[in-house]
């Protein structure tokens, strides 16, 4: 949570282990929806569903090539 509050505010990231596309969504749901722990994971939770949904779209346009 703090690497996405310091995106929000601009600040320089102080942990670089982790990839930065999580800690931008959650620096969006927490500038969009609040400081909460609800703000900082729904983000997180509707971008895991999209992935579910176009990993879903490419197995069937994989799989339509092979039978």
């Amino acid at each position: 949570l703090r690497s996405g509050y310091e995106f929000i505010q601009g600040y320089p990231m102080y942990e670089t282990t982790h990839p930065h596309v999580g800690k931008i969504l959650i620096g969006l749901g927490m500038d969009v929806l609040g400081n909460s722990p609800f703000g900082a994971r729904i983000l997180g939770c509707v971008a895991s569903g999209i992935l579910i949904f176009v990993v879903y779209l490419l197995l069937l346009t994989v799989m339509a090539l092979f039978y």
